[in-house]
């Protein structure tokens, strides 16, 4: 059986940009010492844009329309870098920007998980019964390494169900497909933050396999509700060891632009695929 290609899911240029001549410093996971590695080497996983169709062709099509957007953005942030200030308000760039980071908070291990959550939970049942004991078991033997709370497996038992009751548990090509497409919704709501530049003049700044952080205050209500794109106090993207992108709460009650009109990457909806909208 022939090797799965290697796909980055983090940009390798992106990478690139916080170490020297093409390698970096990489501490891994659940380890303490440092390595240093070819980015080549780094945010990688054998087989990730592969789809289940037999064949390759829309595995070099995911990765194709990915470099095409990879690479228009790679301008933009050195254009940042070098001027030192995030791009203009209703800018090119600035769409440019956003929908990468729309992009690449979709494309995440960590991401794909959540979508194959419920395949995740039937491949562990292996043909027994999805019920509240089995999900019990796999929340604490797989999903979360700890005993779950009654509510957290009742949610999760009737989120599964509902899945499996409209024949709607995602395939890892479902995954792919829902996961890279879809972004007009999320890059409209990052262009309606409030962007700046932060610099570091003794370059510090570190970036990770999920680039692009979001942050809110902690608080009770936390627990209960979900964080994302919109309701996030801030959003930083390190672009370099010395830059990072801030995006912050909208101060003011109207947003100036009037959403997109085009997207530098965009869902085909009838192929199901991250395109170019000039196509």
């Amino acid at each position: 059986m022939p090797k799965s290609k290697r796909h980055h899911f983090v940009p390798r240029a992106h990478l690139a940009r916080f170490g020297k001549d093409g390698r970096v410093a990489v501490r891994w996971r659940g380890k303490s010492g440092l390595i240093v590695s070819g980015a080549h080497n780094v945010a990688v996983k054998g087989g990730f844009y592969e789809t289940e169709s037999g064949t390759d062709r829309a595995s070099v099509e995911f990765e194709d329309r990915l470099a095409r957007l990879e690479g228009l953005a790679e301008k933009v942030i050195r254009d940042s870098i070098s001027s030192e200030q995030a791009p203009d308000a209703d800018s090119e760039a600035r769409l440019i920007l956003a929908t990468l980071m729309a992009v690449q908070l979709a494309r995440t291990p960590e991401s794909r998980a959540r979508l194959l959550f419920s395949r995740s939970v039937l491949d562990y049942a292996a043909g027994r019964e999805v019920d509240f004991a089995l999900m019990a078991e796999y929340l604490e033997k797989i999903h979360l390494g700890f005993t779950p709370r009654e509510n957290e497996v009742k949610g999760a038992l009737i989120y599964v169900q509902e899945l499996m009751d409209r024949n709607e548990v995602p395939t890892k090509t479902d995954a792919i497909i829902i996961s890279l497409t879809g972004m007009r919704e999320p890059t409209t709501a990052l262009l309606k933050k409030n962007w700046s530049m932060e610099i570091a003049r003794k370059p510090r700044l570190i970036t990770s396999d999920a680039p692009v952080v979001l942050w809110r205050k902690q608080d009770a209500r936390n627990t209960f509700r979900g964080m994302g794109i919109k309701n996030a106090e801030e959003i930083r993207f390190p672009i370099d060891a010395g830059h990072q992108l801030l995006l912050t709460q909208v101060l003011h009650s109207q947003f100036l632009g009037d959403g997109i009109s085009a997207l530098p990457v965009v869902a085909d909806q009838s192929a199901g695929l991250v395109g170019s909208a000039e196509q």
